[in-house]
């Protein structure tokens, strides 16, 4: 059995900005015109897709409110920020619903949308449920992310703007540097900034090392406040302080150090530091701090500053970028199976031309394009 899997949300960005470089029309259109207009080269792009890359079942993913964003509020708020000045937004989101309602309504194809479930946890669901099957996919997407599903059989990826096939190069070191690096586009940020080469090898080449590298962050923590302790000449950090208390501190640390620096620049410059006895201590106090703390590898800005757990950034970012199956929250997996396992013959076909003639879609419908997408099968 073969699968076609379209990446719905990714097909349509690439549609649009596609359509609108090659037309400048669409500048002066209405909002109506537009989003005729965009919803028939949608459509268009759509056919083109399934009759070249003919498949047995055509699948295609519809985005809704990830599990992702609930996990960790931060995933893709740097694209919410970019959305605020899209004048077109509104109109985009319009043309393509339009454009799921008809492959739903008026074709055999699946189109799955289901609870709390990203295009990408449904691709992922599906790609591993077909290999297991021993059935061939192709994954419609230039989402990078995709890459990590070539290691499951019978699985290709085709790139809709460099038309090429990509059914192999999974690479487990590229995998795991993504895990560890985060992903600037979906503002996942690093879990080890700066992390050295050899150390991304190892961690690729045996999963014990991972251990052995948290422990190595882990116990710089703990060296790290063990001298911002003695520098503000406290007993101990308390372990139970918050990320933010901990933050706080030193702050308070980094503020005192800046001080001190002041002060005997100020002190040096109008010639009263010999005399100063206590801004010496102070200045003693503070290099001894620095120097002990630079021979464990804890450079002064390091010292001054959070130094965040790679073993919590690591797991933070594995659940947000693997596509894994026991990555994806079991109740996310079983919505997309359900909304996959549902009957998705096409029901309102008296509608159509209705919904034609309501969009200005007669050159579509009476096409070839119409003819492909009616013809689509999906056996079970």
């Amino acid at each position: 059995m073969k699968n076609l899997i379209l990446d719905f949300a990714n097909l349509a960005a690439i549609t649009r900005f596609g359509a609108m470089a090659k037309d400048s029309s669409t500048l002066i259109m209405t909002d109506d015109e537009w989003v005729n207009y965009f919803l028939d080269t949608m459509l268009v792009s759509l056919s083109n897709y399934i009759n070249v890359l003919k498949a047995d079942r055509v699948i295609i993913t519809i985005e809704s409110r990830s599990w992702r964003k609930t996990f960790y509020p931060l995933y893709k708020a740097n694209r919410d920020a970019g959305k605020e000045a899209d004048e077109k937004l509104d109109l985009f989101y319009d043309a393509v619903n339009k454009a799921a309602d008809f492959m739903r309504d008026f074709t055999n194809a699946k189109v799955i949308k289901a609870s709390e479930a990203e295009g990408d946890d449904i691709i992922a669901v599906l790609v591993q449920k077909f290999s297991a099957e021993g059935d061939k996919t192709t994954v419609v997407s230039t989402d990078g992310d995709f890459k990590q599903l070539l290691r499951y059989k019978g699985t290709r990826l085709f790139n809709p703007i460099k038309k090429v096939y990509v059914s192999e190069g999974y690479s487990h070191l590229d995998y795991i540097t993504k895990l560890v690096k985060g992903d600037a586009g979906d503002n996942v940020p690093s879990s080890y900034p700066r992390i050295k080469a050899d150390i991304l090898e190892g961690l690729a080449n045996d999963d014990e090392r991972f251990e052995i590298e948290f422990k190595k962050v882990d116990n710089t923590i703990i060296r790290q406040k063990f001298y911002i302790a003695k520098f503000l000449e406290i007993d101990e950090i308390p372990d139970d302080l918050t990320d933010d208390e901990w933050a706080e501190v030193l702050e308070i640390a980094k503020e005192k150090k800046d001080k001190i620096k002041a002060e005997v620049k100020q002190a040096k410059a109008d010639g009263t530091f010999k005399n100063n006895e206590k801004l010496i201590h102070k200045d003693k106090h503070l290099k001894d701090i620095i120097k002990l703390a630079k021979k464990e590898n804890i450079t002064e800005a390091r010292l001054f500053n959070v130094i965040k757990s790679f073993r919590d950034g690591f797991k933070r970012n594995e659940k947000l970028i693997s596509l894994k199956l026991d990555n994806i929250p079991e109740h996310v997996t079983e919505a997309i199976l359900s909304e996959y396992n549902k009957n998705h013959e096409q029901t309102k076909q008296a509608e159509f031309l209705k919904f034609v003639r309501k969009h200005k879609l007669r050159e579509f419908a009476f096409g070839q394009e119409w003819n492909t997408l009616k013809s689509i099968k999906n056996h079970n």
